[in-house]
């Protein structure tokens, strides 16, 4: 259960809403459904508000036009705040738009599983105290390497154990690209599949939609619906939802040959080990990878990872000058 039992009117600024039992303020929502938020909120004495980070700028301007101090009768939770790092280039209007409105709250804090480097905080949240949670019966969790030329063989070859019932559970395989899914499941009975992934409606002239790489006997689907035999996600599952399956099996896939897919191991992997909350097969992670022949193929320590990588950046900027 994501939600925190409070006794306070509170807002929740996640990164992602995949909740169907509530109304959520969407930054492309009509503007009725800012109504409909509204005179919910009258009809409760204590207040939860779920939103994205995208849309948290539209909710407090609905309720500071509706006379609601927001910054002082409400309590603020931002989530996963390691995302707002993370995605500061690609997403840096909604995180912008989180940095700057959070700091007007009397109280806030942002949480995360996963924390990324202290050097690597931004300097808007830096100054804030950091308490660390120990949690209870947690499991070391066990990752399997499984090296390869050829990633998408070895996702058709497990799923071919699947289906022939060589293999037990249910498959799940997080791999950020909606291409290498398209590939491997071309052949596949869509009612053994299902894919989690962006809908991106309107992708840009040129582009194709998700949907039609996938091709209409695969509708997207949502972390919400029925589990299937196999199971794949883009990075819009990676973190902030869950996912239940007592019978899942993890499959991490990178492909050095889509960048997309190369993940970041002390965030997003983590992330993605603790996406299935109730698997008897939670234990046990299979990252599913081709190696690169190049100096990252040498295992450097972070420190030499780091100098190596401020002297190229010194070499680039050089060279733009």
């Amino acid at each position: 259960n994501r939600w925190v039992k409070v006794s306070i009117s509170s807002v929740f600024s996640f990164i992602y809403l995949i909740l169907k039992q509530i109304y959520g303020i969407y930054a492309t929502a009509p503007y009725k459904y800012d109504i409909i938020i509204f005179l919910l909120l009258k009809s409760h004495e204590v207040k939860k508000i779920a939103v994205t980070y995208d849309s948290l700028e539209r909710l407090i301007k609905l309720l500071l036009d509706n006379n609601i101090d927001v910054y002082n009768d409400y309590y603020l939770l931002v989530d996963e705040w390691h995302i707002l790092f993370n995605s500061y280039v690609f997403r840096s209007k909604a995180v912008k738009c989180v940095l700057k409105y959070s700091q007007e709250f009397k109280e806030v804090t942002y949480m995360t599983a996963t924390p990324i480097e202290e050097e690597f905080i931004l300097k808007e949240i830096r100054h804030l105290p950091i308490v660390e949670v120990q949690w209870e019966g947690t499991v070391k969790v066990n990752i399997n390497p499984i090296v390869t030329n050829n990633p998408a063989k070895v996702v058709c070859d497990i799923i071919k154990l699947a289906i022939n019932g060589k293999m037990f559970g249910n498959l799940h395989f997080f791999v950020n690209s909606v291409e290498f899914i398209a590939v491997v499941i071309k052949h596949l009975p869509p009612e053994l599949v299902r894919v989690v992934c962006s809908k991106n409606e309107h992708p840009g002239k040129g582009n194709k939609t998700n949907q039609k790489k996938l091709g209409d006997k695969y509708p997207i689907a949502s972390t919400t619906n029925e589990v299937k035999l196999i199971n794949f996600y883009t990075s819009t599952a990676f973190e902030g939802c869950d996912i239940y399956d007592e019978n899942g099996r993890v499959f991490i896939v990178s492909d050095n040959y889509k960048k997309q897919t190369l993940l970041d191991v002390s965030t997003l992997i983590v992330q993605i080990c603790g996406r299935i909350r109730n698997s008897k097969y939670n234990t046990k992670i299979n990252h599913i990878f081709n190696k690169t022949e190049n100096w990252y193929n040498k295992y450097p320590s972070y420190e030499e990872f780091k100098a190596f990588s401020e002297d190229n950046l010194k070499k680039a900027k050089d060279w733009l000058i």
